[in-house]
């Protein structure tokens, strides 16, 4: 469906560790909001986009916190929603763009009404080394044949001291039964919450890793009602706000976005996955930065780093992806 434009609004628990690790000590992070971090800067000011190295996990089937989560750069966001009366953490997303995230499309489902209507702002955090951006998502992008969501989004903290921005590679590629696959995505405590007097906002939670084989691939879909969109199966389990959140192969490329899970009592899943090769050709527009893409895009031309693009081929009518391995 078109891209939805967000009104502007005033006013099973891990027990193993995952090295990207359990963290031996509570861990803080902090952002200031800043209305507009582009405004200071100078004329000709260049802002570098990096594509995200990511070396590898020592994660398990059942997930775990990730000490180092500063490491991944602000490639991984964690996604909430704020109104007059609080603030909720309700997902996870993946950054592939300098103004553009990807999550599960029912993260933000149950809230839709009230984001249209402007009485919730939905944001996403990303946590890097010294710094923690703050996102506001300006518009999303969904389909109702499947479980993948774009976010359209807008910087509203300072920009990082070294000028730079990462974003996950994306590969087209479809994984294989067998293959070795790591998750992310991030778990709040909504117990945790507290908005102070002078509006401050401070949550609990941390990121969770798992990682595991590849049981099975759906090109189509797997059924009419849960996973009706080609999906990846991976033997591991998933806790709650990880939805949204990465798939990455060996290699370190984005492969998926973690949509189901099933909760067992050995936490070993399995966790399901929408495969993105098939979506990366939905239209989407970026208003951010102002005047840099000025009418909407394939969402794969928003990635400079992105594997297999000569195997997607777009129109204004259809998106077709030649499947390769």
């Amino acid at each position: 469906m078109p891209g939805k434009r967000i009104p502007r609004r005033s006013g099973n628990p891990a027990k193993r560790a995952a090295d990207l690790a359990l963290p031996k000590m509570r861990k803080q992070a902090t952002a200031s909001v800043m209305i507009d971090p582009l405004g200071t800067l100078p004329i000709g000011h260049s802002i570098t986009i990096n594509g995200y190295v990511f070396s590898g996990s020592d994660a398990k089937e059942i997930p775990d916190t990730v000490r180092n989560w500063e490491e991944l750069d602000g490639t991984v966001l964690a996604v909430g929603i704020r109104s007059l009366t609080g603030v909720k953490m309700i997902g996870s997303a993946v950054r592939i763009g300098i103004g553009l995230a990807v999550t599960a499309t029912h993260v933000l489902a149950d809230h839709l009404d009230e984001i249209l209507a402007g009485t919730v702002t939905p944001f996403a955090m990303g946590i890097r080394p010294g710094i923690v951006e703050f996102w506001i998502v300006r518009m999303m992008h969904h389909s109702p044949d499947d479980d993948t969501q774009f976010l359209s989004l807008e910087l509203n903290s300072r920009l990082h001291p070294s000028n730079t921005m990462s974003v996950f590679p994306i590969t087209t590629r479809c994984p294989v039964v067998n293959e070795e696959l790591t998750i992310l995505g991030f778990r709040f405590e909504d117990k945790r919450t507290i908005v102070d007097r002078k509006g401050n906002v401070s949550f609990a939670g941390a990121l969770h890793a798992a990682r595991g084989l590849v049981t099975q691939v759906f090109l189509d879909k797997r059924d009419s009602v849960m996973v009706r969109f080609p999906a990846i199966e991976i033997a591991c389990g998933c806790v709650g706000s990880m939805s949204g959140g990465a798939v990455i192969d060996a290699t370190g490329k984005l492969v998926g976005i973690v949509s189901v899970a099933v909760d067992t009592d050995d936490g070993l899943g399995p966790t399901t996955a929408s495969w993105i090769g098939p979506v990366l050709g939905r239209p989407v527009q970026c208003p951010w930065p102002p005047g840099t893409f000025p009418t909407a895009l394939p969402a794969a031309e928003y990635n400079p780093f992105i594997e297999g693009a000569e195997y997607l081929e777009t129109s204004p009518v259809q998106t077709v992806l030649k499947v390769w391995h």
